[in-house]
């Protein structure tokens, strides 16, 4: 009687790209006194069947083998139990070698570990002192700037209080360096376009006596305290024109001076030397002060008046 299970057709030879098909299950084993199939060799009389324990390996445990060759007390060690054979753990050995033979720094415990700190630095390339970073100078600074000596010695010294080696110091300098160099350069820039524009504006409001009062105003400025200029220059006052008309008035209105003096020289003049200036002022701009039409007649008979005021109440006092 033909069955499925009579004469079971070799499996197929598996392909390169495909996995082995799972093997058939094995037939039932014949029972006593049943002749074997075709194609069976005969079994010996009075052999039971053998059953597969479910619970025993196939094959052994490399890893399991090569414990159980090491003592007992290293048997159940979790760091070795990653090694399968001897060799695996004689690799494992000798780059754990090559690491330590290597120079190793310890971590510093903390902030207060000066020692630490100071053996980590040192291996990371900080010079012993500070005065040992080598900083390459600009070639050329902008106009009016000049190269600082103290302020390098305090970058030196930062740097190695912040434990930097001599790369990385260089590397912070050059790129702050270039940076204020950058920033200088715009400011001088804006600088230049404020002067420009402050001095259209005076021109604008002064005409031709624009140079005739920027002295004076100037004249004023340097009589200020030197603190104070310092301080007008700094924060951009002495770039504003209002600031220029006002030194100009005050020179005027309070002194009573339309030309520029030596600063600390007397304020008044003699009467004699009031006379002459009258005579010479005269002389300088006649035609302005006899021509009602003229484009300056005003402003040199004010100018005119005020010497004469000057020298009759110097007269008085």
């Amino acid at each position: 009687m033909d069955d499925l299970l009579s004469e079971a057709a070799p499996p197929p030879r598996p392909t390169p790209q495909q996995p082995a098909p799972t093997p058939p299950a094995p037939a039932p084993a014949p029972a006593p006194g049943e002749p074997p199939k075709p194609g069976e060799p005969p079994k010996p009389e009075g052999v039971p069947p053998q059953a597969l324990d479910p619970n025993k390996a196939l094959t052994s445990d490399p890893n399991k083998e090569f414990l159980a060759t090491l003592p007992d007390d290293l048997k159940g060690s979790p760091s070795l139990a990653r090694y399968t054979s001897t060799e695996a753990l004689a690799r494992a050995y000798l780059n754990a070698e090559r690491m330590l033979g290597s120079e190793k720094v310890p971590v510093p415990k903390d902030d207060t570990d000066t020692e630490g700190w100071d053996r980590y630095y040192k291996a990371g390339g900080r010079p012993e002192q500070a005065t040992q970073y080598e900083f390459k100078r600009p070639e050329k600074l902008p106009e009016g700037v000049f190269y600082d000596e103290n302020m390098e010695g305090w970058w030196k010294q930062s740097a190695f209080e912040a434990g930097l080696s001599r790369r990385q110091a260089n590397k912070l300098y050059e790129q702050y360096r270039d940076r204020f160099i950058a920033q200088n350069d715009a400011a001088q820039r804006s600088i230049g376009s404020e002067l420009t524009k402050a001095r259209s504006e005076l021109q604008r409001d002064w005409g031709s006596e624009f140079e005739a009062r920027r002295a004076l105003a100037r004249a004023a400025f340097a009589e200020m305290p030197t603190d104070a200029r310092d301080a007008a220059i700094n924060s951009g006052l002495a770039r504003m024109p209002s600031f220029v008309k006002y030194l100009y008035d005050v020179k005027v209105r309070t002194v009573g001076e339309r030309q520029p003096r030596t600063p600390g020289s007397p304020a008044f003049d003699s009467p004699d030397s009031l006379r002459a200036k009258i005579a010479e002022y005269r002389t300088n701009n006649n035609a302005a002060l006899m021509d009602k039409t003229h484009p300056d007649h005003e402003r040199a008979l004010r100018e005119f008046t005020d010497l004469h005021n000057r020298l009759y109440s110097d007269a008085a006092a």
